[in-house]
């Protein structure tokens, strides 16, 4: 679902794993673009207001891309609102 903004939005339910840890599954689309595989390495960070906002960890994606510029590019984020 896009927004007025035109960033897009997902329910996605929280899930209780081994009695202690609560998950939220990342979109299948979004991992793909972004060529994110498992193992690969988020970073979460918890706002003032809240919100969760999630980095993908880019020396990952510079090991996977065969690229002869050394600029680095930017983070890519999903921010994740409170309720």
């Amino acid at each position: 679902m896009y927004s007025k903004t035109g960033t897009s939005s997902e329910v996605r339910k929280i899930q209780l794993t081994g009695g202690s840890t609560y998950t939220v599954s990342l979109p299948k689309k979004w991992i793909i673009e972004h060529g994110l595989e498992a193992r690969d390495q988020i970073r979460i960070e918890w706002r003032p207001s809240g919100a969760l906002r999630v980095i993908a960890d880019t020396s990952n994606l510079l090991r996977k891309r065969a690229s002869s510029t050394a600029i680095l590019p930017p983070p890519i984020t999903v921010t994740i609102l409170s309720l």
